[in-house]
């Protein structure tokens, strides 16, 4: 105990330079020291398994395909997934059930290494093939596999970090692609059954909903308003058919009153007089100059090379008639046509007359029954829009309750749409880091914890070295073991 103090300092706690004047006298156990440190920094960095890690990022995407009307449907269908809710879905048994099932139905199974990352040696594949059955192998497995990834979520960005960490690069990878194959699978398992619960819950819905509607009368109401419009639709169109028709009759009734009453004034003109033979004259002599013009047309047509010298003969005598008329035209003056100087249309006029007659009485006949059936047409219609308007005022009552169930019907269509079309709401991000190799310690910490641990091991040994050593080294020595004894010389020194 009285060297164990000579160990301890009243100021430093304990006595360095003791310490350093024992690490020079036991310099065998020092180099020792030296000799363990430098062989344990290497075999400690080489004992070290090598792991193989690989990140990948991820999101899960919302669809808002699906707009919120309202706020019972919003409940209804909203996404029920939130991130910490994906992060747990990741850790439960069921995921990691069907990952291992998927792992071991891998063709290369027996060469993948699930020891721990850090800990332990050897594979464990082996203690999985030890098992009698196939369930115990999966339980197994299923207990290894949460040592190998681990998955984060970041808020801030909605994505997740995907780290799968394992001793062999073909593990890592084969467990990365049976990851993202169990997740999408799982989502879209997810996805149908969020599906199929709100399509029951709409579908509830939407019962009650047209229960109520019957109790209230509502989809006769419906009914009949709908058959009411295609009435008004129909009795538009026959008044619309009734107004052209009577519109065509009252113009050709006019028509004809005006052909009948200048009929009556033509019937009673004189057909006697110089002017009627000035006129008779001129339709002849104007008649006969469109025939020459006819006939000089044609034969000018054909060409000078190929006209007889008869042609030319006929050509120039029609010319020289031509001139002839047209002066005589000329002599006559401007004279227009008067129907009240030609024979026959007052002949042909004045036997039509009867027939006239009796067409303007028919057409005033037909004008006088379409005017009728226009405002019977018209009357009805009125009616029509009477009882539209009086049912339209007992549909305003139902109109929220009526509104409400289009609501909830559009929502079923559009979710029986998304069930027939859904998919993973997973995407992975293909541009991730590729697999990193490492060691779990690097060399400088290695070194540094290496350092500290043999020289406590060598602190420990220069203790008990120096507790069990009963030899006097030095001055100082002498005096602790002699107390306040007088020194009375020193022994000489030989050379």
């Amino acid at each position: 105990m009285k060297k164990l103090n000579y160990l301890l300092h009243s100021v430093t706690v304990i006595d360095f330079v003791l310490v350093a004047k024992l690490m020079l006298r036991y310099r065998m156990l020092t180099v020792v020291g030296i000799l363990l440190l430098l062989g344990l920094i290497p075999y400690v960095h080489l004992a070290q398994p090598l792991v193989f890690q690989k990140e990948v990022y991820f999101k899960v995407v919302r669809d808002e395909s699906v707009q919120r009307e309202s706020k019972v449907l919003a409940d209804l269908t909203a996404p029920r997934n939130s991130m910490n809710e994906t992060v747990a879905l990741v850790s439960s048994y069921e995921f990691l059930g069907k990952l291992a099932s998927k792992l071991a139905a891998e063709k290369n199974f027996s060469s993948l290494n699930f020891d721990h990352p850090t800990m332990g040696i050897g594979n464990r594949v082996r203690e999985l093939e030890r098992c009698g059955d196939a369930n115990c192998r999966m339980e197994r497995l299923r207990g290894l596999l949460p040592s190998l990834f681990s998955l984060t979520a970041d808020a801030a960005t909605e994505r997740f970090t995907l780290k799968i960490t394992s001793r062999s690069k073909q593990t890592t990878l084969q467990i990365l692609r049976a990851f993202e194959v169990v997740i999408n699978d799982q989502r879209i398992a997810i996805a149908t059954e969020q599906t199929d619960k709100q399509l029951a819950q709409l579908r509830e819905l939407a019962a009650k909903s047209r229960r109520d509607l019957e109790g209230k009368g509502g989809f006769d109401k419906l009914a009949s308003s709908e058959f009411l419009e295609a009435l008004i639709t129909q009795q538009k169109s026959k008044i619309l058919s009734i107004s052209n028709r009577l519109s065509q009759g009252d113009s050709q009734a006019y028509s004809q009153w005006v052909r009948l009453k200048e009929t009556d004034l033509t019937s009673q003109t004189s057909i006697e007089g110089s002017q009627k033979l000035i006129y008779e004259s001129y339709v002849k002599v104007n008649k006969r100059v469109d025939e020459l013009r006819q006939d000089i047309a044609a034969l000018a047509s054909i060409s000078p090379t190929s006209r007889t010298e008869t042609d030319s003969l006929i050509l120039a005598k029609l010319q020289r008639e031509l001139v002839v008329n047209e002066a005589e035209l000329a002599k006559m003056g401007k004279v227009s046509r008067n129907l009240n100087l030609d024979d026959s249309f007052i002949n042909i006029q004045k036997g039509n007359k009867s027939a006239m007659e009796f067409d303007y009485r028919v057409s005033g006949a037909k004008v006088r029954k379409f005017r009728v059936q226009y405002e019977q047409a018209k009357a009805e219609l009125d009616e029509l829009y009477s009882r539209k308007g009086a049912l339209e005022n007992e549909l305003i009552a139902l109109k929220p309750d009526l509104e409400y169930l289009k609501l909830i019907e559009s929502k079923l269509v559009a979710l029986r749409f998304k069930q027939s079309s859904i998919s993973s709401d997973v995407h992975f991000d293909p541009y991730g880091p590729e697999v990193q190799s490492f060691k779990r310690n690097s060399l400088g910490w290695i070194a540094l914890f290496s350092f500290a641990f043999v020289m406590f091991v060598l602190f420990i040994s220069y203790i008990i070295f120096y507790l069990f050593d009963d030899r006097i080294f030095d001055e100082l020595e002498v005096e602790r073991c002699l107390g306040e004894l007088p020194i009375v010389g020193h022994a000489p020194q030989f050379e």
